[in-house]
């Protein structure tokens, strides 16, 4: 092969391997605000995007400036509120269809002030947590914010952009693109507790290595009735049906309104091959009256995550609902720990023990447990791509020596 081919395909496999890579992220929202519009331009298979708008600050306006774009594409007119306060924000929602979801990677914009340097935050919020993913600040010529964001769930996604003290100036806004994948959701493990038996359950459909299974726990000991109550009918993620059937009840007989933490329940799992992850489970609480006052089962269910099954560190604690099965979904998709990992542990523990007091009814009960995610592509193309270039560098190095 002559020095130039060597260097031709050098070229061609370095080219490769950079879109192979690159490919990772796709284009989820673009807003240019062509012909002062708000609307998304992207196309996004199995994604729904909201126009963006603003809350707690004025309605959008526009100015007559308009920014160019890295493309080089026509720019649009930029947008902006005034007056702000800390919590006016632009913000656009962002809702995969169902049995898909999102993550966000990458979040651009071009900003400035009206007048003078002001502060400025972007924030992704999900599930009900917000996390601050870029803090900065703008002056009044338009400059390209970027940041890299870790966002993800099976649930509406938001990108918000803070302005705080702007009185007597304005936020502007440019260009804002989105940047990240929508996936299929894949079923990883799901426990439905109709085999219930001695308060042990078997995993009821399982896509992970190894077999996970569930321990349920109380008052540091097994289960005061072990053989479950009845359950909620649930559909997974794959489309099979399951029948309300039983689920694990935890019951005891005289009230209890500490919150030691020895009532709860360990799902053990391998996630190695996993990544981006949704932990949905059924709860319900009993709602009863006791000598004519009303008596209910915890209200509050708090979720945490180990991989050493000694420190838990805590994801966020959920409502129990009322006196009905409820859906409680918990995103997993920003805790790095847990992804790709064996021996992880995902405890929830029932709050003020979920007791009740002269009832033989459970106080709180658990159904229809189902971890969700994406699997963790394969990098044999980028890898064969890259092992090319060098095998081909090698060779050429070796010639020219």
């Amino acid at each position: 092969m002559r020095m130039c081919d060597h260097k031709q395909a050098l070229f061609i496999a370095v080219v490769l391997l950079s879109a192979s890579l690159s490919a990772h992220a796709d284009t989820l929202a673009n807003f240019p605000f062509t012909g002062d519009s708000t609307a998304n331009v992207a196309g996004a298979s199995n994604l729904t995007v909201t126009n963006i708008d603003t809350v707690n600050a004025s309605a959008i306006n526009y100015n007559s400036t308009d920014v160019t774009t890295t493309s080089g594409a026509p720019a649009g007119l930029a947008t902006g509120f005034e007056e702000s306060t800390p919590t006016s924000y632009f913000v656009v929602t962002l809702t995969p269809d169902a049995g898909y979801q999102i993550s966000i990677d990458n979040i651009s914009f071009f900003s400035r002030s009206g007048t003078s340097t002001r502060d400025i935050q972007v924030t992704t919020f999900a599930d009900g947590l917000e996390q601050v993913v870029l803090t900065d600040t703008i002056t009044p010529t338009y400059a390209f914010k970027t940041t890299s964001a870790d966002a993800s769930g099976i649930n509406a996604v938001q990108v918000r952009l803070y302005g705080t003290d702007f009185a007597g100036s304005s936020f502007r806004i440019d260009d804002l693109l989105v940047e990240g994948q929508v996936r299929q959701t894949q079923l990883i493990t799901f426990f439905n507790f109709n085999d219930i038996s001695g308060g042990s359950t078997s995993v009821t459909k399982n896509n992970t290595v190894g077999t996970p299974t569930m321990t349920l726990v109380e008052d540091g000991s097994g289960l005061a009735d072990p053989n479950g109550q009845g359950g909620a009918a649930y559909t997974d993620v794959e489309g099979d049906v399951h029948a309300s059937g039983m689920s694990a009840g935890w019951t005891t007989g005289t009230l209890d309104t500490s919150s030691d933490g020895d009532d709860y329940f360990d799902l053990n799992v391998d996630t190695t091959g996993w990544e981006d992850m949704n932990l949905h489970l059924s709860v319900r609480k009993t709602q009863i009256s006791e000598g004519g006052q009303p008596v209910t089962g915890s209200s509050e269910l708090s979720m945490y995550w180990s991989t050493n099954g000694v420190d838990f560190n805590l994801i966020d604690t959920y409502s129990t609902g009322s006196g009905s099965f409820v859906g409680l979904d918990v995103n997993l998709g920003g805790i790095v720990a847990i992804e790709n990992t064996p021996g992880v542990i995902l405890r929830g523990v029932w709050l003020a023990d979920g007791q009740m007091p002269g009832s033989i009814q459970p106080s709180v009960r658990l159904d229809n447990v189902e971890l969700t995610g994406v699997a963790i592509p394969e990098p044999t193309t980028a890898a064969s791509l890259l092992g090319l270039a060098s095998l081909l560098l090698l060779r050429r190095r070796v010639r020219m020596a």
